[in-house]
């Protein structure tokens, strides 16, 4: 159900007021827990070194994905990732010096691209994205900004009809685990799109796709209403989750403690070396991504478009028309490389004719990914008192509010709406 304002005082007079969850992380998975446990009577505290959404969460493409459930891993992945990789600007790249740090979560990736395990996992994303639509409709709502929240779909568009046929083998999968779609000839694409150059040739329309117009304010409205209902936004860094009494106490670099009865680990692509501190091994990876965002494009497009061939999608956002995509591997700590970006807009001016960019703003963001491409979803085997939030990949807008509804179900020892055996943090 949706809640009003009146509701409130309600759910906070209910025994869950009694609980306290600490909540690490202030990304958009931190925050749309906060807000959902908040919303169940819970005593929140968020923790942040930095500000709310001031991370990976307020520079992605603004889409709310729900038929993006085909993982990374997969045969046609593993069959052009070579040709790939020799090239340093293209769709898919490691850099060099990081090839020995990231040889075991490639071989992971690399399991988990045959057919039956490509399967098992769209299957599992396709389950989460059932609900995902009412959670980020009910949350929006909540938060006050169901009028940012658009429902114009998106396009897949493909350069060459042999192209969009070799691709269509997903898209039944998508179809038969109840995604629709609609394939689009050259004129209906253009007709939808007239800014598209002439070398689109097919495309295929993904209705249910949801888009927002400002990712970076969507995550700040979040956090402000949280903590409006009363969610507690604490600044300090994070060093370590100890036991005390059988509770969880989160310790903090300047030596404060929080004490709560669960603590929810949402620190996106930084989540792994926390849960390494209690003995979990999670092979988490940061996909870097880049966007560039133009403040004066020249031309316009009535919703997001991804240019299959590259890897990277274009959206219409208030600030902007921003080109978003491509993966690097290449760990936290390693300096930006523009040039990934420069090459993504350079195909953008061929793709569309007539769109204008100068001295545009560039960025790059940490997309906390697993191998299998689902989300790290559950308790803790080590310590259930502490539940994962994390590893969502390209889809942290589009899973937050469906998260923080299981996140809510599981510190409320509630039965989740969904099977979440998929996403445990011990399946590898």
């Amino acid at each position: 159900m949706l809640y009003t304002n009146q509701d409130y005082d309600t759910l906070r007079a209910m025994k869950n007021d009694n609980l306290h969850v600490a909540i690490i992380g202030s990304g958009i998975i931190g925050i749309s827990c906060a807000a959902v446990l908040r919303r169940r009577g819970v005593t929140v505290t968020l923790i942040e070194r930095d500000e709310p959404c001031a991370g990976t969460s307020s520079g992605n493409a603004g889409a709310i994905a729900t038929s993006a459930i085909m993982p990374l891993a997969s045969p046609g992945i593993m069959l052009s990732a070579p040709k790939w990789l020799l090239d340093p600007l293209g769709p898919l790249s490691i850099r060099p010096r990081y090839i020995p740090k990231i040889m075991p979560w490639l071989y992971k990736f690399w399991r988990a691209s045959n057919a039956k395990r490509v399967r098992d996992s769209a299957r599992s994303l396709a389950s989460i994205m059932k609900i995902t639509g009412p959670a980020v409709e009910q949350l929006f709502a909540e938060a006050g900004i169901a009028h940012c929240l658009h429902h114009k779909g998106h396009i897949h568009a493909y350069q060459s009809t042999a192209a969009f046929e070799h691709s269509r083998s997903d898209w039944e999968l998508r179809t038969e685990f109840g995604i629709p779609v609609s394939y689009l000839n050259k004129a209906e694409l253009h007709d939808m799109e007239p800014a598209l150059g002439d070398s689109f040739t097919n495309g295929v329309l993904q209705p249910d796709w949801m888009s927002v117009t400002d990712p970076h304010q969507t995550g700040l409205d979040i956090a402000n209403h949280a903590i409006k209902q009363g969610v507690t936004l604490v600044s300090g860094t994070v060093i370590n989750v100890a036991e005390e009494n059988a509770k969880p106490t989160v310790q903090l670099a300047d030596g404060r403690k929080i004490k709560a009865d669960k603590v929810v680990l949402a620190a996106g692509a930084w989540s792994h070396r926390l849960a390494a501190l209690w003995g979990e091994n999670i092979p988490l990876e940061t996909e870097r991504g880049y966007t560039v965002t133009m403040k004066n494009p020249g031309i316009e497009l009535n919703r997001s478009v991804s240019i299959t061939a590259h890897a990277f999608l274009i959206a219409p956002l208030s600030c902007g028309m921003r080109i978003a995509g491509t993966v690097e591997f290449g760990g936290l700590e390693a300096a930006p490389n523009y040039a990934r970006a420069n090459a993504m807009l350079k195909i953008a001016k061929q793709c569309l004719p007539g769109l204008n960019s100068s001295d545009d703003p560039q960025w790059m963001g940490f997309r906390p990914s697993t191998p299998d491409t689902l989300p790290v979803i559950g308790r803790s085997p080590i310590r259930p008192n502490i539940i994962h939030a994390y590893g969502h990949g390209h889809l942290g807008l589009t899973l937050c509010a469906p998260t923080a509804e299981l996140v809510a179900d599981i510190a409320l020892d509630q039965t989740p709406s969904i099977d979440i055996h998929p996403f445990r943090a011990d399946r590898f």
